[in-house]
């Protein structure tokens, strides 16, 4: 989750590209939120300053790939 700032987010071999469009963390503009797969690989970066939040939940397996 993209807190404030922009980040670049690749996952499952997937570049998802540019995520985040808040400019600081009490902006009202809900946060980028992706969803990632259980297994899933992934890599983010900023692309400006930013601050990311990592949130983990039980998975069923249900997001897949594609």
């Amino acid at each position: 989750m993209t807190m404030d700032g922009r980040a670049l987010l690749t996952a499952a071999g997937r570049r998802w590209g540019e995520l985040g469009e808040r400019e600081d963390i009490l902006d009202e503009t809900p946060p980028d939120r992706p969803s990632l797969g259980d297994g899933w690989t992934w890599e983010a970066g900023a692309a400006i300053a930013c601050i990311l939040a990592v949130c983990l939940a039980p998975s069923q397996g249900a997001i897949r790939r594609g």
